[in-house]
Protein backbone atom coordinates (compact mmCIF):
# COMPACT_ATOMS: atom_id res chain seq x y z
CA UNK A 1 0.00 0.00 0.00
CA UNK A 2 2.85 2.23 1.11
CA UNK A 3 4.34 1.85 -2.44
CA UNK A 4 1.33 2.61 -4.36
CA UNK A 5 0.22 5.56 -1.90
CA UNK A 6 4.16 6.81 -2.69
CA UNK A 7 4.03 6.25 -6.43
CA UNK A 8 0.28 7.85 -6.51
CA UNK A 9 1.89 11.31 -4.65
CA UNK A 10 4.70 11.55 -6.94
CA UNK A 11 2.63 11.71 -9.87
CA UNK A 12 -0.28 13.63 -8.44
CA UNK A 13 0.78 15.70 -5.96
CA UNK A 14 0.14 19.30 -8.07
CA UNK A 15 -3.48 17.63 -8.14
CA UNK A 16 -4.12 16.92 -4.82
CA UNK A 17 -2.69 19.61 -3.39
CA UNK A 18 -2.59 22.49 -5.48
CA UNK A 19 -2.18 25.68 -3.31
CA UNK A 20 -0.06 25.41 0.30
CA UNK A 21 -3.66 26.05 1.90
CA UNK A 22 -4.88 23.02 0.24
CA UNK A 23 -5.99 20.28 2.67
CA UNK A 24 -4.96 16.65 2.15
CA UNK A 25 -5.81 13.85 4.53
CA UNK A 26 -4.95 9.91 4.24
CA UNK A 27 -7.02 7.49 5.95
CA UNK A 28 -7.05 3.88 6.46
CA UNK A 29 -5.77 0.89 7.43
CA UNK A 30 -1.33 1.37 7.41
CA UNK A 31 -1.12 -2.09 9.03
CA UNK A 32 2.05 -0.61 10.64
CA UNK A 33 2.34 -0.51 15.07
CA UNK A 34 4.71 1.89 15.96
CA UNK A 35 4.71 3.83 19.43
CA UNK A 36 4.32 6.97 18.05
CA UNK A 37 0.46 5.71 17.64
CA UNK A 38 0.09 2.04 19.36
CA UNK A 39 0.30 1.83 23.25
CA UNK A 40 3.19 0.28 24.81
CA UNK A 41 1.41 -3.02 25.84
CA UNK A 42 1.20 -3.50 22.52
CA UNK A 43 5.19 -3.33 21.94
CA UNK A 44 5.35 -7.24 20.72
CA UNK A 45 3.41 -5.72 17.21
CA UNK A 46 6.43 -3.25 16.80
CA UNK A 47 8.01 -3.33 13.80
CA UNK A 48 10.18 -0.01 13.48
CA UNK A 49 11.80 -1.27 9.74
CA UNK A 50 8.72 -1.96 8.48
CA UNK A 51 6.88 1.24 9.97
CA UNK A 52 10.35 3.34 9.08
CA UNK A 53 8.91 3.96 5.45
CA UNK A 54 5.65 5.29 6.56
CA UNK A 55 7.11 7.38 8.71
CA UNK A 56 9.39 8.75 5.93
CA UNK A 57 6.45 9.28 3.87
CA UNK A 58 4.76 11.41 6.98
CA UNK A 59 7.73 13.61 7.18
CA UNK A 60 8.38 13.96 3.14
CA UNK A 61 4.91 15.52 2.72
CA UNK A 62 4.39 17.33 6.17
CA UNK A 63 1.73 15.68 7.11
CA UNK A 64 0.66 15.16 11.10
CA UNK A 65 -1.69 12.36 12.90
CA UNK A 66 -4.62 13.10 14.07
CA UNK A 67 -5.87 10.44 15.28
CA UNK A 68 -4.94 10.67 19.07
CA UNK A 69 -2.00 8.57 20.14
CA UNK A 70 -3.84 5.32 22.00
CA UNK A 71 -7.24 5.61 20.87
CA UNK A 72 -7.84 1.74 19.27
CA UNK A 73 -8.61 0.83 15.80
CA UNK A 74 -9.25 -3.16 16.05
CA UNK A 75 -9.76 -4.94 18.72
CA UNK A 76 -9.05 -8.67 17.17
CA UNK A 77 -11.29 -11.41 17.09
CA UNK A 78 -9.25 -14.16 19.03
CA UNK A 79 -7.17 -12.57 21.54
CA UNK A 80 -9.65 -9.16 22.27
CA UNK A 81 -6.65 -7.16 22.11
CA UNK A 82 -7.11 -3.75 21.46
CA UNK A 83 -4.35 -2.74 18.62
CA UNK A 84 -3.47 0.51 16.56
CA UNK A 85 -3.23 -0.37 12.88
CA UNK A 86 -5.43 2.20 11.52
CA UNK A 87 -4.82 5.83 11.34
CA UNK A 88 -5.62 9.32 9.91
CA UNK A 89 -2.92 11.71 8.99
CA UNK A 90 -3.62 14.98 7.82
CA UNK A 91 -1.69 18.19 6.69
CA UNK A 92 -0.30 20.33 9.86
CA UNK A 93 -2.88 23.73 9.47
CA UNK A 94 -5.45 20.76 8.86
CA UNK A 95 -5.26 20.44 12.60
CA UNK A 96 -6.75 24.03 12.66
CA UNK A 97 -9.73 22.61 11.21
CA UNK A 98 -10.21 19.62 13.44
CA UNK A 99 -13.15 19.21 15.54
CA UNK A 100 -13.05 15.54 16.56
CA UNK A 101 -10.88 12.55 15.42
CA UNK A 102 -12.02 9.42 17.38
CA UNK A 103 -13.34 5.75 16.97
CA UNK A 104 -16.67 4.65 17.85
CA UNK A 105 -16.55 0.85 18.87
CA UNK A 106 -20.34 0.70 18.95
CA UNK A 107 -20.72 1.65 15.45
CA UNK A 108 -18.11 -1.51 14.21
CA UNK A 109 -20.18 -3.68 12.23
CA UNK A 110 -20.97 -7.37 12.89
CA UNK A 111 -18.30 -9.96 12.09
CA UNK A 112 -15.83 -7.41 11.76
CA UNK A 113 -12.61 -6.55 13.64
CA UNK A 114 -11.66 -2.69 12.84
CA UNK A 115 -13.93 -0.13 14.31
CA UNK A 116 -15.17 3.30 12.29
CA UNK A 117 -13.04 6.42 12.51
CA UNK A 118 -14.97 9.61 12.96
CA UNK A 119 -13.17 12.91 11.87
CA UNK A 120 -14.85 16.16 11.51
CA UNK A 121 -13.68 19.12 10.28
CA UNK A 122 -14.73 22.99 9.92
CA UNK A 123 -13.59 23.55 6.74
CA UNK A 124 -14.30 26.94 4.73
CA UNK A 125 -15.51 27.26 1.25
CA UNK A 126 -14.31 30.07 -0.78
CA UNK A 127 -16.35 32.43 -2.59
CA UNK A 128 -15.72 33.13 -5.86
CA UNK A 129 -16.95 35.90 -8.53
CA UNK A 130 -18.22 33.46 -11.11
Amino acid sequence: MLTTLTKFLAHNIRIIHPTLDSHVLWVGDFNHHHPLWEEMRNQHLFNYIHAQPLIDLIANYGMIQLLPLGIPTLQSTSSKNWTRPDNVFGMEHTNNTLIECTTDPSQRDPCTDHVPIITILELTIPKTNK
